[in-house]
């Protein structure tokens, strides 16, 4: 018996340790096997994987990567590979001149809370620079492996085109923290000094990831043919 899904998701920890993965896992045996897409991602530079030292910031922008008309819709998830907190902060940039207009870090969140939100009504602040939308973010150690959590669910309209989303991520010295900016998102430069820029590789879905389940992607060299009529 072979189960096919050529289904992906950049959301979970990309370790196999998500309940799908394990459920995959539990799926396979003497028989049985899980086939599982690698997904649509290799493409899009939705990537950032750092190790920090000590008082180092990851600094990037994140955009859409096809034409959202003027949203910034999407996801960023954020994992430490290991217990110790990381701090997610999220800010406006001025694309033409690199000035940080804004700054909003992610609280840490009790036990009993949910999400937080920030959107136009909570904060005027935000409001002069992203004009609709919002952010919901939360956090957490998961229960699946351990590690400490970062999701922020993004909808936000910058009130000009000289607005980018940004995110800074700091964590103490030696932690590594990875990165995967979902729903069509990327992390990019904006052709501001000092940003970095996400990457391509470690884009595969996190539903490949188990340990049981048979990853299957493929190569376009090619994405165009000629037509006979030109």
């Amino acid at each position: 018996a072979v189960i096919n899904m050529s289904i992906g998701s950049e959301e979970g920890p990309h370790d196999g340790t998500s309940e799908l993965c394990r459920t995959f896992d539990e799926l396979s045996g003497p028989g049985r096997i899980c086939v599982v897409s690698a997904a649509n991602n290799g493409h899009r530079k939705h990537v950032i994987d750092h190790s920090f030292s000590r008082n180092d910031t990851i600094y990037t922008t994140i955009a859409p990567y096809a034409d959202a008309q003027g949203w910034t819709p999407g996801f960023v998830s954020m994992w430490s590979l290991s217990e110790k907190q990381h701090t997610a902060i999220f800010t406006a940039v001025s694309k033409s001149t690199g000035k940080t207009l804004y700054s909003w870090e992610v609280p840490q969140l009790a036990p009993d809370e949910e999400s937080v939100i920030l959107d136009c009504n909570s904060d005027p602040r935000f409001a002069q620079y992203f004009s609709d939308g919002k952010i919901e973010a939360s956090n957490a150690v998961e229960s699946c492996n351990g590690h400490y959590h970062t999701l922020a669910e993004i909808n936000v309209k910058p009130a000009s085109d000289d607005i980018v989303l940004g995110l800074k991520l700091t964590a103490g010295d030696g932690e590594r923290v990875c990165s995967w900016a979902g729903s069509g998102l990327v992390f990019t430069r904006s052709n501001i000094s000092g940003m970095s820029t996400g990457m391509t590789s470690m884009s595969i879905s996190d539903l490949a990831t188990g340990d049981s389940a048979i990853s299957v992607g493929a190569y376009c060299t090619r994405r165009f043919r000629p037509l006979e009529d030109g």
